[in-house]
Protein backbone atom coordinates (compact mmCIF):
# COMPACT_ATOMS: atom_id res chain seq x y z
CA UNK A 1 0.00 0.00 0.00
CA UNK A 2 1.33 3.46 -0.99
CA UNK A 3 1.82 6.40 1.36
CA UNK A 4 -0.61 9.08 0.42
CA UNK A 5 -0.68 11.36 3.52
CA UNK A 6 1.25 14.24 2.17
CA UNK A 7 -0.13 14.01 -1.23
CA UNK A 8 -3.78 14.43 -0.16
CA UNK A 9 -5.40 16.03 3.02
CA UNK A 10 -3.90 14.64 5.66
CA UNK A 11 -6.44 13.10 8.30
CA UNK A 12 -5.69 12.60 11.64
CA UNK A 13 -3.65 9.03 11.39
CA UNK A 14 -1.80 10.61 9.41
CA UNK A 15 -0.78 13.27 11.58
CA UNK A 16 0.04 10.84 14.20
CA UNK A 17 2.58 9.01 11.96
CA UNK A 18 4.42 12.06 10.85
CA UNK A 19 4.23 13.36 14.52
CA UNK A 20 5.77 10.01 15.44
CA UNK A 21 8.36 9.85 12.64
CA UNK A 22 9.68 13.46 13.19
CA UNK A 23 9.97 12.48 17.03
CA UNK A 24 12.16 9.67 16.06
CA UNK A 25 14.31 11.83 14.22
CA UNK A 26 14.88 14.22 16.72
CA UNK A 27 15.51 11.20 18.97
CA UNK A 28 18.36 9.60 17.05
CA UNK A 29 19.79 13.35 16.21
CA UNK A 30 20.07 13.96 20.14
CA UNK A 31 21.21 10.37 20.21
CA UNK A 32 24.36 10.75 18.01
CA UNK A 33 24.86 14.03 20.10
CA UNK A 34 25.21 12.37 23.30
CA UNK A 35 27.38 9.60 21.58
CA UNK A 36 29.85 11.96 20.40
CA UNK A 37 30.18 13.81 23.91
CA UNK A 38 30.42 10.05 25.63
CA UNK A 39 33.19 9.35 23.31
CA UNK A 40 34.82 12.59 23.80
CA UNK A 41 34.80 11.90 27.42
CA UNK A 42 36.00 8.54 27.44
CA UNK A 43 38.70 9.05 25.28
CA UNK A 44 39.87 11.82 27.87
CA UNK A 45 39.27 9.27 30.61
CA UNK A 46 41.54 6.51 28.75
CA UNK A 47 44.46 9.34 28.47
CA UNK A 48 43.83 9.68 32.19
CA UNK A 49 44.53 6.57 32.68
CA UNK A 50 48.18 6.39 31.90
CA UNK A 51 49.10 7.94 35.58
CA UNK A 52 47.50 3.98 36.77
CA UNK A 53 48.75 1.13 37.28
CA UNK A 54 47.47 -2.37 37.33
CA UNK A 55 47.23 -2.33 40.98
CA UNK A 56 44.63 0.38 40.91
CA UNK A 57 41.88 -2.11 39.31
CA UNK A 58 40.67 -4.61 41.31
CA UNK A 59 39.47 -7.10 38.85
CA UNK A 60 42.33 -9.40 40.24
CA UNK A 61 43.15 -10.07 43.65
CA UNK A 62 46.03 -7.75 44.98
CA UNK A 63 46.95 -10.08 47.55
CA UNK A 64 46.83 -13.61 49.15
CA UNK A 65 46.01 -15.05 52.65
CA UNK A 66 47.98 -18.19 52.74
CA UNK A 67 51.16 -16.54 50.40
CA UNK A 68 51.45 -13.49 52.32
CA UNK A 69 52.07 -15.60 55.68
CA UNK A 70 54.44 -17.46 53.96
CA UNK A 71 56.14 -14.32 52.73
CA UNK A 72 59.07 -13.31 55.59
CA UNK A 73 59.40 -9.72 54.62
CA UNK A 74 56.89 -6.86 53.78
CA UNK A 75 56.09 -3.77 51.46
CA UNK A 76 59.65 -5.50 49.38
CA UNK A 77 62.13 -4.57 52.15
CA UNK A 78 64.90 -7.33 50.75
CA UNK A 79 66.59 -10.17 52.12
CA UNK A 80 69.99 -10.28 50.31
CA UNK A 81 70.25 -13.18 48.35
CA UNK A 82 74.27 -13.30 48.67
CA UNK A 83 73.90 -12.92 52.52
CA UNK A 84 74.26 -16.77 54.11
CA UNK A 85 71.96 -15.69 57.21
CA UNK A 86 69.16 -15.08 54.95
CA UNK A 87 68.72 -18.78 54.81
CA UNK A 88 69.34 -19.50 58.63
CA UNK A 89 67.50 -23.34 57.97
CA UNK A 90 70.14 -24.70 55.82
CA UNK A 91 72.52 -26.98 57.11
CA UNK A 92 75.50 -28.26 54.78
CA UNK A 93 77.50 -31.00 55.85
CA UNK A 94 80.84 -29.75 55.74
CA UNK A 95 81.98 -33.06 53.70
CA UNK A 96 79.46 -32.73 51.32
CA UNK A 97 80.04 -28.93 49.72
CA UNK A 98 79.09 -30.19 45.95
CA UNK A 99 77.22 -27.90 43.69
CA UNK A 100 74.68 -30.36 43.85
CA UNK A 101 74.42 -30.48 47.54
CA UNK A 102 74.62 -27.20 47.95
CA UNK A 103 71.77 -26.37 45.08
CA UNK A 104 69.34 -29.33 46.88
CA UNK A 105 69.87 -28.31 50.12
CA UNK A 106 68.76 -24.66 49.38
CA UNK A 107 65.54 -25.95 47.22
CA UNK A 108 64.81 -28.32 50.03
CA UNK A 109 63.33 -24.46 52.07
CA UNK A 110 62.45 -22.21 48.92
CA UNK A 111 60.16 -21.92 46.49
CA UNK A 112 61.01 -20.70 43.13
CA UNK A 113 58.70 -18.39 41.38
CA UNK A 114 58.80 -18.00 37.89
CA UNK A 115 58.33 -14.35 36.21
CA UNK A 116 58.23 -15.24 32.48
CA UNK A 117 61.56 -13.76 30.38
CA UNK A 118 63.51 -13.06 33.25
CA UNK A 119 65.92 -15.75 33.33
CA UNK A 120 63.47 -18.31 34.96
CA UNK A 121 64.27 -21.34 32.89
CA UNK A 122 67.70 -21.75 33.40
CA UNK A 123 66.90 -22.37 37.49
CA UNK A 124 63.94 -24.95 36.74
CA UNK A 125 66.98 -26.72 33.83
CA UNK A 126 69.53 -26.69 37.16
CA UNK A 127 67.23 -27.70 39.50
CA UNK A 128 65.72 -30.89 37.17
CA UNK A 129 69.40 -31.77 36.66
CA UNK A 130 69.17 -32.81 40.47
CA UNK A 131 65.93 -33.95 40.18
CA UNK A 132 63.99 -31.22 41.61
CA UNK A 133 60.98 -29.67 40.25
CA UNK A 134 60.45 -25.92 40.06
CA UNK A 135 58.34 -23.58 38.54
CA UNK A 136 57.20 -24.59 34.87
CA UNK A 137 58.61 -28.06 35.72
CA UNK A 138 56.61 -28.82 38.68
CA UNK A 139 53.72 -27.45 37.18
CA UNK A 140 53.63 -30.61 34.65
CA UNK A 141 52.42 -32.77 37.68
CA UNK A 142 49.07 -31.34 37.57
CA UNK A 143 48.29 -29.93 34.04
CA UNK A 144 46.13 -30.78 31.71
CA UNK A 145 47.37 -30.40 28.02
CA UNK A 146 50.45 -27.94 29.58
CA UNK A 147 47.69 -25.78 30.92
CA UNK A 148 46.83 -25.00 34.63
CA UNK A 149 44.41 -28.14 35.71
CA UNK A 150 41.21 -26.43 37.35
CA UNK A 151 41.05 -29.22 39.73
CA UNK A 152 42.96 -26.90 42.36
CA UNK A 153 41.64 -23.47 41.56
CA UNK A 154 43.38 -20.39 40.35
CA UNK A 155 41.37 -17.13 39.11
CA UNK A 156 38.87 -17.00 36.72
CA UNK A 157 40.52 -14.96 34.53
CA UNK A 158 43.16 -18.03 34.32
CA UNK A 159 41.13 -20.87 33.75
CA UNK A 160 39.93 -22.63 30.11
CA UNK A 161 43.91 -23.21 29.75
CA UNK A 162 44.71 -19.09 29.58
CA UNK A 163 48.76 -19.92 31.64
CA UNK A 164 51.36 -22.65 32.40
CA UNK A 165 50.75 -23.32 36.50
CA UNK A 166 54.43 -21.99 37.12
CA UNK A 167 53.63 -18.72 35.03
CA UNK A 168 50.81 -17.52 37.46
CA UNK A 169 51.32 -15.25 40.14
CA UNK A 170 50.85 -16.52 43.67
CA UNK A 171 48.38 -14.34 44.86
CA UNK A 172 46.09 -16.05 42.27
CA UNK A 173 46.54 -18.95 42.95
CA UNK A 174 43.82 -20.92 45.67
CA UNK A 175 45.64 -22.38 48.50
CA UNK A 176 42.60 -24.36 50.01
CA UNK A 177 40.90 -26.30 46.98
CA UNK A 178 41.47 -30.27 46.54
CA UNK A 179 40.32 -32.35 44.13
CA UNK A 180 38.19 -36.30 43.51
CA UNK A 181 36.11 -38.19 46.05
CA UNK A 182 39.51 -38.70 48.06
CA UNK A 183 40.98 -35.44 48.47
CA UNK A 184 44.30 -35.13 47.49
CA UNK A 185 47.14 -32.65 48.71
CA UNK A 186 46.61 -29.00 47.23
CA UNK A 187 49.75 -28.59 44.61
CA UNK A 188 49.86 -24.80 45.58
CA UNK A 189 50.21 -25.36 49.27
CA UNK A 190 52.30 -28.46 49.07
CA UNK A 191 54.44 -26.26 47.01
CA UNK A 192 55.30 -23.18 48.77
CA UNK A 193 54.41 -23.71 52.44
CA UNK A 194 57.09 -23.36 54.84
CA UNK A 195 59.13 -22.13 52.26
CA UNK A 196 61.30 -18.88 51.55
CA UNK A 197 60.35 -17.83 47.85
CA UNK A 198 63.02 -16.22 45.68
CA UNK A 199 62.57 -15.55 42.27
CA UNK A 200 64.89 -13.49 39.31
CA UNK A 201 63.75 -9.88 38.38
CA UNK A 202 64.68 -8.09 35.42
CA UNK A 203 64.47 -4.49 33.95
CA UNK A 204 61.13 -4.20 32.03
CA UNK A 205 63.16 -2.79 28.88
CA UNK A 206 65.09 -6.10 28.86
CA UNK A 207 62.17 -7.91 29.19
CA UNK A 208 60.19 -6.82 26.49
CA UNK A 209 62.96 -7.01 24.11
CA UNK A 210 63.69 -10.64 25.54
CA UNK A 211 59.89 -11.38 24.22
CA UNK A 212 60.30 -10.22 20.97
CA UNK A 213 63.42 -12.58 20.83
CA UNK A 214 61.60 -15.32 22.08
CA UNK A 215 58.49 -14.75 19.81
CA UNK A 216 61.22 -14.26 16.85
CA UNK A 217 63.11 -18.02 17.59
CA UNK A 218 60.05 -19.71 18.68
CA UNK A 219 56.81 -18.24 16.91
CA UNK A 220 57.45 -16.14 13.72
CA UNK A 221 61.03 -16.25 12.16
CA UNK A 222 59.38 -13.35 9.55
CA UNK A 223 60.12 -10.98 12.12
CA UNK A 224 63.34 -9.04 11.11
CA UNK A 225 66.01 -8.79 13.94
CA UNK A 226 66.74 -5.23 13.60
CA UNK A 227 64.96 -1.95 15.37
CA UNK A 228 61.94 -1.52 13.52
CA UNK A 229 61.28 -5.40 13.48
CA UNK A 230 61.76 -5.38 17.10
CA UNK A 231 59.37 -1.86 17.86
CA UNK A 232 56.93 -2.56 15.19
CA UNK A 233 56.11 -5.66 17.35
CA UNK A 234 56.22 -4.79 20.62
CA UNK A 235 53.79 -1.94 19.86
CA UNK A 236 51.60 -4.13 18.51
CA UNK A 237 51.44 -6.43 21.36
CA UNK A 238 51.72 -3.76 24.31
CA UNK A 239 48.72 -1.89 22.40
CA UNK A 240 46.21 -4.25 24.17
CA UNK A 241 47.82 -3.39 27.70
CA UNK A 242 48.95 0.51 27.22
CA UNK A 243 45.81 2.87 28.65
CA UNK A 244 46.33 5.37 25.71
CA UNK A 245 45.04 3.21 23.62
CA UNK A 246 42.00 0.89 25.40
CA UNK A 247 40.15 1.11 28.83
CA UNK A 248 41.10 -1.92 31.09
CA UNK A 249 37.59 -2.80 30.98
CA UNK A 250 38.24 -3.88 27.10
CA UNK A 251 41.21 -5.61 27.93
CA UNK A 252 39.43 -7.79 30.99
CA UNK A 253 36.68 -8.66 28.96
CA UNK A 254 38.51 -9.87 26.04
CA UNK A 255 41.54 -11.43 28.42
CA UNK A 256 44.44 -9.88 26.59
CA UNK A 257 46.07 -9.41 29.70
CA UNK A 258 46.86 -13.37 30.23
CA UNK A 259 47.71 -13.79 26.53
CA UNK A 260 51.03 -15.54 25.25
CA UNK A 261 51.32 -17.59 28.61
CA UNK A 262 51.36 -14.56 30.76
CA UNK A 263 54.31 -13.44 29.28
CA UNK A 264 52.87 -9.72 29.54
CA UNK A 265 51.81 -9.66 33.44
CA UNK A 266 54.22 -6.98 35.49
CA UNK A 267 56.06 -8.10 37.73
CA UNK A 268 55.32 -6.44 40.73
CA UNK A 269 51.96 -9.31 41.11
CA UNK A 270 54.65 -11.98 41.37
CA UNK A 271 57.29 -9.42 43.62
CA UNK A 272 54.72 -9.10 46.33
CA UNK A 273 55.23 -12.81 47.46
CA UNK A 274 58.67 -13.31 46.43
CA UNK A 275 61.34 -12.99 49.62
CA UNK A 276 64.90 -13.29 47.32
CA UNK A 277 64.80 -10.92 44.83
CA UNK A 278 67.30 -11.80 42.27
CA UNK A 279 68.21 -9.21 39.58
CA UNK A 280 68.73 -11.20 36.03
CA UNK A 281 71.66 -9.39 35.29
CA UNK A 282 73.41 -11.04 38.46
CA UNK A 283 71.90 -14.60 38.34
CA UNK A 284 75.85 -16.31 37.24
CA UNK A 285 77.42 -13.89 40.19
CA UNK A 286 74.57 -15.59 42.30
CA UNK A 287 75.41 -19.19 41.36
CA UNK A 288 78.55 -19.06 41.76
CA UNK A 289 78.71 -17.62 44.87
CA UNK A 290 75.92 -19.37 46.25
CA UNK A 291 76.44 -22.72 45.01
CA UNK A 292 79.89 -22.63 42.93
CA UNK A 293 77.98 -23.29 39.83
CA UNK A 294 80.08 -21.65 36.93
CA UNK A 295 78.58 -19.69 34.41
CA UNK A 296 75.99 -21.68 32.41
CA UNK A 297 74.27 -20.70 29.32
CA UNK A 298 70.98 -19.40 29.58
CA UNK A 299 68.50 -22.16 28.75
CA UNK A 300 66.34 -19.50 26.35
CA UNK A 301 68.71 -17.16 25.63
CA UNK A 302 67.98 -16.44 21.64
CA UNK A 303 71.42 -15.34 20.64
CA UNK A 304 70.80 -15.05 17.14
CA UNK A 305 69.45 -11.94 17.13
CA UNK A 306 71.91 -9.40 19.31
CA UNK A 307 69.08 -6.47 19.56
CA UNK A 308 68.90 -4.81 23.25
CA UNK A 309 67.37 -1.85 24.93
CA UNK A 310 69.32 0.54 23.15
CA UNK A 311 67.11 -0.49 19.71
CA UNK A 312 63.76 0.68 21.84
CA UNK A 313 62.71 3.26 19.97
CA UNK A 314 60.71 6.48 22.33
CA UNK A 315 57.71 5.49 21.41
CA UNK A 316 57.82 1.62 22.73
CA UNK A 317 59.88 3.37 25.36
CA UNK A 318 56.95 5.64 26.31
CA UNK A 319 54.53 2.18 26.19
CA UNK A 320 56.53 0.23 28.61
CA UNK A 321 56.94 3.36 31.37
CA UNK A 322 53.10 3.52 30.90
CA UNK A 323 52.32 -0.13 31.39
CA UNK A 324 54.96 -1.13 33.97
CA UNK A 325 55.32 1.93 35.67
CA UNK A 326 55.59 0.00 39.44
CA UNK A 327 57.52 -2.68 37.71
CA UNK A 328 60.61 0.04 36.47
CA UNK A 329 59.88 2.04 40.31
CA UNK A 330 60.71 -1.77 41.86
CA UNK A 331 63.60 -2.66 39.60
CA UNK A 332 65.50 0.48 40.57
CA UNK A 333 64.75 0.17 44.16
CA UNK A 334 66.17 -2.85 44.38
CA UNK A 335 69.21 -3.09 42.17
CA UNK A 336 70.13 0.51 44.10
CA UNK A 337 69.36 -0.85 47.61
Amino acid sequence: MKFHCLAVAPNKSCWLLLLATATLLLALVFSSILICSTNSELIQSFRGLRELSWADFNFLPTQNEFISKQTKEENFIELDPFNPEADPKIEIDEESTSSDSLLAAFLSYHAFIHIPKTGGKTMEWLAEKIGVAIGLTYGKKYHINGKVDMRFGIHPRFRHGACSWGHVPPIWLDFNSTSGSTPKPNPNREYFENKTTFCFIRSPFDRMVSEFKYHRAGYDRRLKCNGNGLNRFLQSRLMDYDPDFHPYEYRINEKKFNQDDCHYIPQHFYLQSCDLKIPTHEIDKWLYEKFKIKTVEHVNAKTRCELSASNLDSDTKSMIERIYKEDIILYNKIINN
